[in-house]
């Protein structure tokens, strides 16, 4: 990327984006500046996005270092993406799974040396947990064993992505069935990829199962102001829906159904966004 976005333009669309109703955002990334210059203002951004009222912020790290940044700069969310697939691991952050597994498990234990278990919430996105673009399959076991120590290292939080986008509907229900079991009182969300035009049914597939909680990425397309489409999209993205946990709660959704603005500017993202490969290829 050859244009930096300025910190003012990325602290501006969080102040948008909370008003329109979102009350969580992953507002920037504790990653090296030189290996991703964007978030060189990391620091910066996470200090105005602590500031904006109705808005809890998170940040996304790499690992411990990362992890262990995040906290000195106050964030009150952090969350740590890892690998299912072991060459997808190596690949992204020069590990293995295990490695990074027990960094998490460090990161953990730094925030409880610090006494701010009350203060900090620390989750973990398990990456291509329903395939590999890289390794190829990842067995299902593999994904439910990680899930399991994460647990009982003390997550908050799992999100389980399907960074590739090879997830379909039937093993969304299969994976979250048993998944579910295995989280008791944590948190599961879920974080679909449209590559092979599975996206949108994986959605209701996850919502089907029970998951709450949905990681969206917005885009600019110029056919679709973002403020409009997070207030027709917020009961379905970034929201959780527990009403007898205050530190989750959040609007009702429907039961079984998603408002009709809401399939309609999602409907709209997609066409948009397929455009544009079109262009590209």
């Amino acid at each position: 990327i050859q244009t930096m976005l300025a910190s003012d333009i990325k602290i501006e669309w969080c102040r948008l984006q909370a008003a329109a109703g979102f009350n969580e955002i992953e507002v920037t990334s504790f990653v090296p500046p030189s290996v991703i210059p964007q978030f060189a203002d990391a620091a910066e951004v996470l200090a105005a996005a602590n500031g904006i009222e109705n808005l809890r912020p998170s940040v996304l790290v790499p690992n411990l270092n990362g992890g262990i940044r995040a906290l000195d700069h106050g964030a009150r969310k952090i969350t740590m993406v890892l690998s299912a697939s072991e060459q997808h691991n190596l690949s992204n952050v020069r590990k293995s799974t295990d490695a990074s597994i027990a960094e998490f498990g460090e990161l953990v234990a730094e925030r409880g040396r610090r006494t701010l278990a009350d203060d900090v919430e620390i989750s973990c996105a398990l990456a291509t947990a329903f395939g590999c673009s890289i390794q190829g399959k990842v067995p299902e076991s593999r994904v439910y064993d990680i899930a399991a120590e994460l647990i009982a290292l003390g997550a908050d939080e799992l999100n389980i992505a399907d960074t590739v986008g090879y997830a379909n509907p039937v093993q969304v229900r299969r994976m979250f069935a048993e998944l579910a079991g295995q989280a008791g009182n944590v948190p599961l969300a879920a974080h679909f990829h449209d590559t092979r035009a599975m996206g949108v049914a994986n959605v209701f597939a996850a919502l089907e199962s029970g998951i709450t909680w949905l990681q969206v990425v917005w885009i600019v397309v110029a056919m679709v102001a973002a403020r409009n489409a997070a207030m027709s999209f917020n009961r379905l993205a970034d929201q959780r829906f527990d009403a007898e946990n205050p530190r989750t709660a959040a609007r009702e959704l429907p039961a079984g159904r998603l408002s009709r603005s809401a399939v309609w500017t999602l409907l709209i993202l997609l066409c948009a966004l397929f455009v544009l490969a079109a262009f590209q290829l």
